[in-house]
């Protein structure tokens, strides 16, 4: 009787340890429509030995701790924000991706569909652009100086700060290296305070964004990071002007709810496979950012079909050899001016 119950306890942790590292993956908390997703067996396969190295390493655990209802506290502590709501939201989302949804679209307007003109390459200046032969900056000058080269579209990393202000940063650590300051997140105050290496760039807060954007009315503004567009499309003022690269199925739903432009990631691409532009053209969505080693150009060409722009990140320093893609973030507008049609600035 011990024995058994020793293996129902195994098997619940290692079922909340392999849920745990989906969420981290893909930033989403399934529900059983996951399975049905992951139409390539490398993938499934993939997931089968997760569960086998999980259930290994909660045995581990097993062995060596000695209060077991204190660590499944402490276990269930660290996912409790997700359990209910996402376990629910995940239910909801198999009925809505697991029905034969191909029904419901229009055959012959997808015919009507003309392949974009990819010899005109859009540029997302990433994190601004780059400026001085500085990246990542996120700066206002790393915008006008990127918008003056003839960029319309602006990617920008947006965080909170430690009093819930929207910034744009890359990242906190790689803030502290530009700026110098020491400590934990810093508030909207002590944000704004410094300047960007060696004070040489003006840092922005969504009020700086607001207003950038508001004198320059050609200007479309790309998120990354940021992950909720309720709460995000409350503090930027143009939603007609604005794509989220979105992490999550959840999220996504949510922009096409609130009719904001959405760019599902990689991740999302990978989760749905094959079934992703029947999918996503049903949702309304438009565009869609792949990594630049995403390797299933069939898949891309299906995206295309169906209308949907594909935006390719990575891999800023080189050029990108493919034809399946309506816009490239970079960082050096002048270098890719080499490689892509010049008409479009």
């Amino acid at each position: 009787m011990i024995k058994f119950s020793k293996i129902i306890f195994n098997l619940f942790l290692t079922i909340l340890l392999v849920y745990l590292l989906f969420i981290y993956k893909y930033h989403y908390f399934p529900g059983i429509e996951f399975w049905f997703l992951l139409d390539e067996i490398s993938y499934r396969l993939y997931f089968i030995l997760i569960i086998f190295v999980s259930y290994i390493f909660i045995n581990i655990l097993y062995k060596y701790k000695k209060n077991n209802i204190f660590f499944i506290f402490i276990f269930i502590v660290l996912i409790y924000k997700n359990i209910f709501y996402e376990f629910y939201n995940g239910f909801i989302n198999y009925i809505y991706l697991s029905k034969d949804i191909s029904k419901n679209i229009d055959t012959e307007k997808i015919k009507q569909i003309s392949y974009f003109n990819y010899k005109n390459i859009q540029m997302i200046a990433h994190a601004g652009g780059e400026i001085d032969k500085n990246i990542y900056t996120n700066s206002l000058e790393a915008l006008n100086h990127s918008y003056n080269k003839g960029v319309k579209y602006f990617e920008l990393d947006i965080r909170k700060t430690q009093d819930n202000k929207y910034v744009a940063v890359h990242s906190w650590e790689q803030w502290k290296d530009f700026t110098g300051y020491q400590g934990k997140i810093p508030t909207l105050k002590t944000f704004l305070k410094y300047k960007i290496l060696d004070k040489q760039y003006t840092p922005m807060d969504i009020h700086l964004i607001n207003k950038w954007f508001k004198n320059h009315k050609d200007a479309y503004l790309v998120t990354d990071k940021v992950d909720i567009p309720s709460e995000f499309i409350k503090k930027f003022k143009f939603k007609n002007r604005l794509i989220m690269e979105l992490l999550s199925i959840k999220s996504i739903l949510e922009s096409t709810n609130l009719k904001i432009h959405a760019s599902p990631s990689t991740n999302i691409i990978k989760l749905l496979g094959n079934k992703g532009p029947n999918i996503l053209y049903n949702m309304g969505i438009k565009y869609i950012s792949v990594s630049y080693n995403f390797r299933n150009t069939d898949l891309l060409k299906d995206y295309m079909k169906y209308g949907i722009k594909v935006f390719i990140y990575g891999n800023y320093g080189k050029e990108i050899k493919s034809k399946y893609f309506y816009g490239r973030y970079v960082n050096n507008i002048e270098l890719y001016r080499n490689h892509y049609n010049k008409d479009n600035y």
